[in-house]
């Protein structure tokens, strides 16, 4: 495997195994997890890449690379350059491998990592036992969900709005906003046009200190008061 910004110069000797779920470099400078000081997957090593992470895989030509589709590769694989979806990248040679190892783990490669149906994927029919919930959970769709919430957070200053109502403000926001004492309806709908969706700055949690979360979407590219 070959070291980041190294221009495939300088690098480590290892064993490169793909399973249906992940694809695993072993090497001799691996670190022990009990000599770890940081957390650690219990299932992926620091050199481990889950398939299902894998994003592109290129066959490495000399100083170039070829893009590799889902299906079987024929001819010498002399290299691999494999993009994950958490943006890491890891390059590996075959220079020292027996022959034809490397088309042999290719195959494998793009055939577990790109399954051709999603039942397919790995532990794909797991189920997670169920856990009934003795508490409603809240959707907070109706007054009382933000007056006990109000009171829960003990957060002062802010008082619950019907302006919404009927969703005649906006689509995307509930029908009861927490919004400023000092703010009149009238005044955060007038407010609300300069936000794209119409979604002015809403209360969503606070402290009693003072403290308030509130969000809101961008403002209008055609104000230019800001």
């Amino acid at each position: 495997m070959f070291s980041p910004l190294s221009e495939l110069k300088q690098g480590k000797s290892g064993v490169l195994i793909v399973t249906n779920f992940k694809l695993s470099f072993i090497t001799t400078d691996s670190m022990h997890r009990d000599e770890s000081s940081f957390q650690q997957n219990l299932f992926l090593g620091e050199y481990d890449v889950c398939l299902s992470n894998v994003d592109v895989v290129y066959q490495v030509i000399g100083d170039k690379k070829r893009k590799l589709q889902p299906g079987p590769v024929s001819g010498k694989i002399k290299g691999l350059h494999i993009v994950c979806k958490n943006m890491k990248v890891f390059t590996f040679s075959f220079k020292f491998s027996p022959i034809d190892h490397g088309k042999i783990l290719t195959n494998a490669l793009l055939h577990y990592a790109f399954p051709k149906r999603h039942q397919l994927l790995f532990s794909y029919d797991f189920r997670e036992p169920y856990y009934s919930c003795e508490k409603n959970v809240v959707m907070f769709r109706e007054a009382e969900d933000w007056e006990r919430e109000l009171l829960r957070t003990g957060c002062e200053g802010w008082r619950l709005s019907p302006a919404n109502q009927s969703f005649q403000m906006s689509s995307s926001l509930p029908q009861w906003l927490v919004i400023p004492i000092a703010l009149l309806d009238w005044q955060l709908g007038d407010a609300a046009r300069h936000f794209r969706g119409s979604r002015p700055p809403v209360w969503c949690w606070g402290t009693p200190d003072g403290a308030a979360l509130v969000r809101m979407a961008d403002i209008q590219p055609t104000i230019t008061d800001r």
